[in-house]
């Protein structure tokens, strides 16, 4: 027995009653509970909508949704987990890696001639400002889907923050020009490109997250941004 689109919609309202507010999580217990309906009203020719539907929930347990709304939400931060894991990675594989090396040699050949501590200021700085820009940006596409789960474990991963404190350690930081071979400089270099990496990573990122989010449900795109 097919559900028609009336049941369908009650479906969803059901599923928001019981503290599934993801539109994508939605869809999944939806498409779940809709077969599982069809199945047992087949079975059971004189059961009603609403007696297979409390039958199919019953066999959820006493917490309802909530254990699958858990571990959909470790299964999505896991995911964007290895998608960073894998977009870091990606900057040292080919042809990447070329892109890699000369950041490196620039920032090194750049804190020789004006001296890491300013290469770092200005590499850093720089980074905290696109960050802002990134972070309202990130902002306004999570605030447009809202209700994908799918996006709502993503960050920029913007560590500039942390290394900007680094930045006013002052047993680190005692000179406006640090040798490029000493340790404090090698640190401030390898930072340095880190930060840079990273924000390559980043843009990967989010942009993979939500063009897959974009793909799969264009009808939340669709809607105006709340």
């Amino acid at each position: 027995m097919k559900l028609s689109e009336e049941q369908i919609s009650t479906l969803f309202l059901f599923t928001k009653k019981k503290w599934v507010h993801w539109y994508d999580l939605q869809v999944e217990l939806v498409d779940h509970l809709a077969a599982r309906i069809e199945e047992e009203m087949t079975i059971d020719k004189e059961l009603t909508f609403q007696k297979a539907l409390d039958k199919v929930y019953a066999g959820f347990g006493l917490f309802g949704f909530s254990k699958i709304v858990q571990q959909a939400e470790k299964a999505v931060r896991q995911k964007n987990n290895k998608i960073w894991l894998n977009a870091i990675l990606a900057q040292f594989n080919w042809p990447n890696i070329l892109r890699s090396v000369f950041i490196f040699l620039v920032l090194m050949l750049a804190g020789y001639l004006a001296g890491m501590m300013i290469v770092a200021f200005i590499v850093l700085t720089g980074n905290f400002i696109l960050n802002f820009i990134s972070l309202y940006e990130l902002r306004h596409k999570q605030k447009k889907c809202a209700k994908l789960l799918l996006t709502q474990h993503v960050s920029a991963f913007n560590v500039s923050y942390l290394f900007m404190q680094v930045y006013l350690f002052p047993n680190l930081f005692s000179s406006a020009s640090l040798h490029i071979s000493s340790p404090a400089s090698f640190f401030l270099l390898m930072i340095s490109f880190s930060v840079i990496v990273i924000s390559f990573a980043s843009k990967i990122v989010v942009d993979k997250i939500f063009n897959e989010a974009e793909k799969l449900y264009p009808e939340v795109f669709a809607m105006p941004a709340h």
